[in-house]
Formats: structure tokens, sequence, C-alpha cells
């Protein structure tokens, strides 16, 4: 496990030019809804992150395209859940016989990994969210904190 920065200096073991560098981020205390949004899942998206974002002072007005996008992801993602329900599965059987991926699934998978990809930029992640620097963010307690 990774030493912390308290515990590296404790030990005269830490090195400055290792120190993240990082833009501090400026959030806002607010944010409309943006024209754009593909379905009323992509809404119910970006209502909850930039809710998470805003709560967690990380909401800087320059993220929101790429939120924009992450929701639009999301929205379809679940849109293509609710078809692959809604048609019977994840394969279409044709009346020769022959079986294929339902294309909602591809679909589906696509907005998936696009999501995966953008939730790592936002620190949606447990290991993401560990690597950003922002305000109030919960420092760790070590124990050696007290020392």
């Amino acid at each position: 496990m990774a030493k912390s920065k308290k515990q590296k200096e404790l030990e005269g073991t830490h090195r400055a030019d290792r120190d993240k560098k990082s833009l501090p981020i400026k959030s806002v205390n607010e944010v409309s809804l943006p024209s754009g949004l593909y379905n009323k899942y992509a809404i119910q998206e970006w209502e909850l992150q930039s809710k998470i974002l805003i709560g967690k002072n990380m909401f800087d007005p320059s993220f929101t395209t790429m939120l924009l996008m992450f929701c639009n992801e999301a929205g379809i993602y679940y849109e293509s859940i609710d078809n692959l329900k809604a048609n019977g599965g994840m394969t279409i059987t044709y009346p020769t016989g022959h079986v294929q991926v339902h294309p909602d699934y591809t679909v589906k998978t696509k907005a998936f990994d696009a999501c995966k990809n953008m939730a790592k930029e936002f620190g949606f992640t447990p290991l993401a969210l560990s690597k950003m620097e922002y305000e109030n963010k919960p420092t760790e307690d070590n124990g050696l904190d007290k020392f």
C-alpha cells in the first residue's frame, strides 16, 4: 500500500518533485438543465451527477459539455436496456432460423464503454476520485496525523 505524503515527510523520504500537480477547480453552486439531453434517462443522469459534483465542489462550468456527453451516453444505455426487455432479449431469431445479436445489445455495450471511460475523467470511480484535487476533499486519517 502506498504511503501518504505526511508519512513520507515523517520518514524523510518525501520528494516534492513527485507531488501531484493539478489545476484548482472553481466550482459553482447550481447549474441549469442544458438543452441537448437525449432522453428522460439523460435528464435524470444530469440531475443526479450535477448534484453530486456540486455537492463535492467539483463542478466547474467548463465540464458542462463533457457531462452532457456522459449523460447522453447513459441515456442511450438505459434506453437500449428498455428496448432489449421489450423485444425479448439479446438475440433476434429470423424466420429462416438464423440467430443474431440484437442491435440494441451492441448499442448498449458501446454506450456503457463510453460512460465508463468518461466516468474515469470525472472521478466517478474510486480510483479516479482518489487522484483528483478539489475543494473540501476529505483528508485521509492514517493515525500518524495525531502523532
